[in-house]
This record gives C-alpha cells, sequence and structure tokens, in this order.
C-alpha cells in the first residue's frame, strides 16, 4: 500500500511548453492555426491540500508578430499511482491577445513532472479573433525532498496521535526502526541509503532493507531494533546518495511529538 505523502508539489519551480496549435480550419480561425509554441516560465504553488495543490502559472515565448506571455491558475494532483493530472486558465497578453485552457496527464520521473496536454484551447480576444484547439507537452522540474522518520512499536505494535484508545504517556516503546520518503527522486539502491544516530544510539551506517514505493517517490527503512540501551534524542542522519543529511529528533515518548507508521 503506498504511504501518502502530503507535500509532493511544494518542489515544482520551472516549467516548460511546447504546444501546437490545429491546422487552420474553419474551427481555427484568427491566425491561430498551425503554430508552434514554445513558452517557458514559472510554477508558483499558493495552497495545497492533500496532494492536490492549486498556484500560478507563467509561460512565455516567440509567436508571430512578437511575443506571448500565457499567465493565471493552475491545479495539479500527483495520484497514488504516480500519475499527475494538471489544468490551468491562463490569460494571454502580447502579440496575441486572449485566453489558453488545458488539461492534461503525467508522470513523475527524476523530479520532473511530464504532463502531455490532450485538450487545450487558445482563443484570441481582439482582431483576428478566433479560437484554435492544442495539443503538446508540460515539463515541470522540482528539487528532490526528504523525510525523515522514527518509527516506533509499543509492544510489538505502531502508535500515533490517533491511535486508539489514545496512547497513555510516557508509552513504553519497546522497538523503533527508521525511515526515509525521498519524493521527486528515482529509487536508489537501499544498501546505499545509511542511517548513523546520535551518541549512545548504538546506530551506525545502519543499511535500509525495505523499500516501498510513495507517491512520487521511495519509502526506506531499516530492520526493526530493541530500544534497550539506546538513546533515541539528538541529531540523526541519513547518508543518501553520497550526501549525510541531517535530522534532529526530539524526546519520542513525549505526547506533543508525532509518529506515523507504515504499513508493515
Amino acid at each position: 500500500m503506498p504511504f501518502q505523502v502530503n507535500r509532493n508539489l511544494t518542489k515544482l519551480r520551472s516549467v516548460n511548453a511546447a504546444f501546437s496549435t490545429a491546422a487552420a480550419s474553419p474551427t481555427c480561425t484568427g491566425g491561430l492555426g498551425g503554430l508552434t509554441l514554445n513558452l517557458a516560465g514559472t510554477l508558483n504553488l499558493a495552497t495545497q491540500t492533500g496532494t492536490t495543490g492549486q498556484g500560478t502559472i507563467t509561460l512565455s515565448g516567440p509567436v508571430p508578430g512578437g511575443t506571448a506571455t500565457f499567465n493565471g491558475p493552475f491545479s495539479a494532483t500527483v495520484n497514488l499511482d504516480e500519475t499527475v493530472t494538471i489544468s490551468f486558465t491562463a490569460t494571454v497578453t502580447g502579440a496575441i491577445t486572449g485566453t489558453a485552457t488545458a488539461t492534461g496527464s503525467g508522470v513523475i520521473t527524476d523530479g520532473v513532472v511530464t504532463a502531455d496536454i490532450t485538450s487545450g484551447l487558445l482563443t484570441r480576444a481582439t482582431a483576428p479573433l478566433g479560437s484554435c484547439p492544442f495539443t503538446g507537452t508540460l515539463t515541470a522540474a522540482g528539487q528532490p525532498v526528504m523525510f525523515f522518520s522514527l518509527l516506533h512499536f509499543a509492544q510489538g505494535g505502531g502508535f500515533d496521535g490517533l491511535t486508539t484508545p489514545t496512547p497513555v504517556y510516557p508509552l513504553p516503546i519497546t522497538q523503533f526502526s527508521l525511515g526515509l520518503a525521498a519524493i521527486f527522486d528515482t529509487p536508489q539502491a537501499t544498501s546505499s541509503v545509511t542511517f548513523t544516530g546520535p551518541a549512545g544510539s548504538l546506530v551506525t551506517n545502519v543499511p535500509a532493507h525495505q523499500r516501498r514505493t510513495v507517491t512520487a517517490g521511495s519509502f526506506y527503512e531499516t530492520d526493526t531494533m530493541s530500544v534497550t540501551g539506546r538513546n533515541l534524542i539528538g541529531n540523526w542522519s541519513v547518508r543518501y546518495r553520497g550526501v549525510d543529511r541531517p535530522f534532529t529528533v526530539t524526546d519520542p515518548q513525549t505526547a506533543t511529538r508525532s509518529s506515523r507508521c507504515c504499513p508493515r
């Protein structure tokens, strides 16, 4: 079962598009037929609920007679099967004045969303008036983002802030495992992902042995370990792609610290 992560879209920034309008016909007028639009710009995410984000898309590029700029709201959703759906409605200014709407779907690979625009419409608001369907591709690049997890087990079971009945703290944690969710990145060999804990944790370069698919990335996890004689509070690091990435863990036995357990 995929491990749902809610901040899948926050790292998307730059965007490129290659659109082609239909050839001139009675349904494609206003001098819009047969255009090739190579555009570039940015995505600015304003809000995100779950895996659906809304924001503003800005694209600009050369068109006959000068430059056109597309600017307006977009919506994108990362689905549990790691596909992406995206749509936007843009005001077009510059050498072409009007509106452009588009919907499409695609995938995330190597931190890049590539979506095929299957339904687009470019409508001219000033002379020569007309509208024209278009298709093409849209790519949005992001940077890998990572989430460190200290997964807790009490008497052999996992717990978190939603556990029923509510845990009584301090909860006697008996076992734990360490996890890393890497979003917008290609899967890595589990042996190349290692975890090191603070002094007294008895965790030094412990490799990940388990990997699950998560939305737009992978989840790496160590074997389960006993907490007996170990200090879990302090600075942890995960070696990922040859780089040590630091994380800080507060007291895992307090009610104010959230923990999450993934399906095992």
